[in-house]
């Protein structure tokens, strides 16, 4: 069956030839990259945890707070204008406090919305998916960041 499939590659591009190069076995090259790229990763600049029981056994609660400082240190074009020109979301700074208690995850807390440079607004969010105590304690989150351009 191989080399039925190679006479076909053969006949196919002979016959047309505006296909050979897809029948070549030859790679495309990527596309360049945009000047923007590489980004940068995300950065946690601060984590800290605190648990505690509040009330009297046998209707104490265990409350969970997360004090988390987020970066993102991209500048990402997001609409161009023409000729090159681009309106940009900006870096920005997600400052988040989140606070909850074993009986209601998973839990999404906003950490409120930051207008960066004039247009642009970045709102980054955290989720508390799981916790756990066992092999130690442990917090399953997940974060979150949307930007919105303002068009005055």
């Amino acid at each position: 069956m191989k080399p039925f499939g190679s006479v076909l590659v053969l006949i196919v591009s002979l016959l047309l030839p505006q296909f050979a190069v897809v029948f070549s076995g030859e790679p495309l090259p990527n596309p360049p990259l945009p000047p923007w790229y590489p980004l940068g990763a995300w950065q946690i600049e601060s984590f800290f945890g605190v648990r505690e029981t509040i009330g009297p056994p046998p209707n104490s609660t265990n409350i969970t707070s997360l004090s988390i400082v987020l970066v993102n240190p991209n500048r990402v074009p997001a609409v161009e204008l023409g000729k090159g020109d681009y309106i940009y979301y900006d870096a920005s700074v997600g400052i988040c406090w989140v606070q909850w208690n074993d009986l209601g995850l998973p839990y999404k807390s906003p950490c409120g919305k930051r207008h960066v440079g004039s247009i642009s607004v970045s709102e980054w969010d955290v989720e508390i998916r799981s916790t756990g105590t066992k092999p130690s304690y442990y917090i399953d989150f997940t974060v979150s960041l949307s930007d919105t351009t303002l068009f005055l």
